[in-house]
């Protein structure tokens, strides 16, 4: 409809986030029996369910979301509830350690994008030394590691140093790293 004209982000932002316009349209849209404000409305819900203080009341609020999302009749809100159905000893089970997942999925997110940017590896062992690279956190002792252009500069200068420090005194450093003259400037 109409109404629905340039609101898709304020359903993806939350109640707290939204500037007073942005709350006053999207009150005037409440009113409206539309799929994308239950929608909004149950999103609000699952994230109260993560607010509980325990495991009991974080299943009370679950269970209770849970029969509205499958009510709700939006089909991708009923899909997240069968998913959700299917995760729920998982999903509980976060109120008793309160660890989650997120830190490893940050890890693949960047071994991924590294995977992407790479356009692929010859072997599995390149991937796995490139993921412990990126994901290791590694502290180089030489800034000139990931610069291989510099580090192969310094070694040609430290060569050339070196043997000619064997040759007679008349050669010096200077010669050796002077400009070299261009064609037209030999005329």
């Amino acid at each position: 409809p109409e109404e629905l004209r340039k609101t898709r982000y304020l359903f993806l932002k939350n109640p707290d986030r939204l500037t007073e316009e942005q709350e006053q349209r999207l009150r005037s849209l409440t009113r409206f029996d539309l799929g994308s404000i239950k929608a909004y409305i149950l999103k609000l819900g699952l994230q109260i369910v993560y607010c509980a203080e325990n495991r009991q009341e974080a299943e009370i609020l679950l269970k209770s979301w849970y029969r509205r999302a499958v009510r709700s009749k939006v089909e991708r809100i009923v899909k997240l509830a069968k998913t959700v159905k299917e995760h729920w000893q998982g999903i509980l089970s976060y109120f008793d350690s309160r660890l989650t997942n997120g830190f490893l999925e940050g890890i693949n997110s960047l071994v991924q994008a590294a995977k992407a940017k790479a356009r692929g590896y010859r072997n599995p062992d390149n991937l796995i030394a490139m993921a412990y690279l990126i994901a290791g956190k590694l502290e180089w002792a030489s800034s000139n590691f990931l610069n291989p252009l510099e580090t192969a500069k310094s070694r040609r200068k430290s060569r050339i140093l070196k043997n000619s420090s064997k040759l007679t005194g008349t050669f010096k450093y200077s010669t050796v790293f002077r400009r070299r003259k261009q064609p037209s400037e030999s005329l």
